[in-house]
This record gives structure tokens, sequence and C-alpha cells, in this order.
């Protein structure tokens, strides 16, 4: 036997360990397989870049909560305060996009997010955001337009009276319930990640319904006996979009970082 003969050859296999780790991390990347537990060593395995976008003027605490160590580890970069005037023309620079603190959306932009989730967007609409058409008091809620923003929204917006009224948001306490537990909003397979099930809650609250049909109510929040029972957080079901919608009643940056941490992963990472 030769000298060395027994001995591994690592110049003939770095082409096909090269091919392995390129396949690793494509799969990864196209959401077929899930990193996001394995620690990162030396780059190896680098977690997909994710960009997130907030049109409108995004809370202190939700801005704080995603620009902590946890979504950075993971390569999230968020974008805060977009304007809603030019956002529909940035779309597709972003994998996530949240509507906060901006009543009024235009026609041009209802339709470009409609479309946008239609191929594969996933968007977080907080409280009363694009409720309101620029000059036009009488066109209130997202059912505006020609295929606009509530063809693809879970809910529709309740706050009205009979005399169209815009009635906003307005202050209330309860329990927020979590009503889907294997939701992985809150952390799947029945087991609910640390602040994310009942637990005690204060604040604004837009009144929204689920939509008859590809709807899934999350949570609600319970008033107490013989107060209202509110919609929390309703997500998009089924396959008539490519994309997903997750509709939250409340500003999430006011509540458990866990639960803004669950939906971000939860969404980079769902179809459908």
């Amino acid at each position: 036997m030769k000298k060395g003969q027994n001995k591994f050859n690592w110049e003939n296999s770095i082409p096909l360990i090269l091919i392995i780790l390129l396949a690793i991390f494509l799969a990864a990347k196209f959401g077929l397989i899930n990193l996001s537990t394995v620690p990162v060593v030396g780059g190896l395995f680098p977690q997909p870049s994710i960009r997130i976008g907030i049109i409108g003027q995004g809370s202190s605490g939700l801005i704080a909560m995603l620009q902590g160590m946890d979504f950075v580890q993971r390569g999230i970069t968020v974008y805060p305060n977009i304007d809603p005037t030019t956002a529909q023309y940035t779309l597709n620079n972003f994998q996530i996009l949240i509507l906060q603190n901006t009543i009024q959306c235009d026609y041009g932009l209802r339709f470009a997010l409609a479309n946008w989730v239609r191929n594969g967007g996933k968007l977080i609409v907080i409280g009363d955001a694009c409720t309101q058409v620029p000059n036009d008091p009488t066109s209130i809620g997202w059912n505006v337009g020609v295929n606009s923003l509530g063809s693809v929204m879970p809910v529709t917006y309740g706050g009205l009276t009979t005399n169209m009224v815009y009635t906003p948001t307005y202050f209330t306490n309860g329990i927020m319930t979590n009503l889907n537990p294997s939701s992985p909003i809150f952390g799947g397979a029945g087991v609910e990640a640390p602040g994310t099930k009942n637990f005690a809650f204060s604040g604004q609250v837009t009144p929204v319904f689920p939509t008859a049909q590809n709807s899934q109510v999350d949570a609600v929040v319970n008033t107490g006996t013989g107060g209202q029972t509110l919609y929390a957080i309703v997500e998009t079901q089924g396959l008539l979009q490519l994309g997903k919608v997750i509709y939250f009643s409340f500003d999430p940056g006011t509540t458990s970082e866990s639960l803004v941490y669950q939906t971000v992963l939860y969404l980079s990472q769902s179809s459908g």
C-alpha cells in the first residue's frame, strides 16, 4: 500500500462540499428548510436578509422592537417612516411591509399594495391605517376602489355609524386571549412563546369584523363581564393570493416583544 493511500482527498471533495453548502443556503433562502435555530458560526449559514418597511409613522415602541438584537442577528433590517404618497413605487424593495399611523392612503397605494400581496408580499396592517382617502371624506374603509386593499384584507372596517361618521380608535382595558394556539404568531405547535397568551391589555383598539371567508381570528380582547369582545389579531387564510396579511387592531409595539418577534419570523417563512 502506498503511503497516504487511505487519506481523505480533500482537494477532490471541495467542489462537492461547496455544492452542498450552496444547496442548503438556497433552500433556506426560499423557505424550503428553516435554519433560524442553527447557530451562525463564522458566517457559514448566514440568515437571509429581510427588509421591513413601515409606511406611515411607526410607533416608537414597534420600531425599537424591530431594531432589537434578535432581529439584527437574523438579518432583519427595518426602514421606518416611509412616505405614503410615494410608497407605491418602492414596495418591491421589501419582503414585509407595515402600515401604521397613516390614516389616509390614495387609490394608487391601495391598488399597488393589493397587487403586491397577491404576488407574494407579506403585509401587517395596524389599527385604522389606510381607512381614509385624501380629499374624499365619504370614502372610508379598506374596500375603496377596484381591486383595492380590502380585496386582500382579513377584516372589514367597523368604525362607522349609521350616518357614515368616522369613529376613531378608542381606549379599552381587558385580557388579550389567544384563540389559535397552533399559529406561529404564538410560537406554534400549541406551545405559546412567552408573553403571547392571555395577558392584560390596555390601549387603543380599532373596531373591525373578520371577512366572511379566508380569515383566521388569532386573538381577541375580552373586556369583562357584559363588555365587548374585540377582534385583536386576524390573518388571511387560503390560496387567494401568494402573500399574507396580518391585521392588528392595536399597536403590537405597546405589548409583547415576543409577539412582534414571532409574527415577523412567521411572515418571513410563510407563503399564502
